[in-house]
């Protein structure tokens, strides 16, 4: 529910302590928004912390997709 309400921090809280598989999930999604609001730095965390912890999770296309948020975001960094 938190991360339906964009309550990024709180739903990667509740993840990390309920469903650890979900985190990396959580991650991505939230890297996405902080990347939209122009936050690269913390886009870059994010991206990085879902490839990490979702290697063996997430889909390739998850994968693929945060690689090319972790890539835009060093760019811009």
């Amino acid at each position: 529910m938190r991360r339906d309400l964009q309550h990024w921090e709180e739903a990667l809280q509740l993840a990390a302590r309920l469903a650890p598989h979900r985190v990396p999930e959580i991650a991505r999604e939230y890297a996405g928004q902080q990347e939209f609001e122009g936050n690269y730095s913390g886009a870059l965390s994010n991206f990085e912390r879902a490839i990490q912890d979702g290697a063996h999770i997430l889909s390739r296309d998850d994968l693929a997709l945060a690689s090319a948020g972790g890539a835009r975001c060093s760019i811009r960094m």
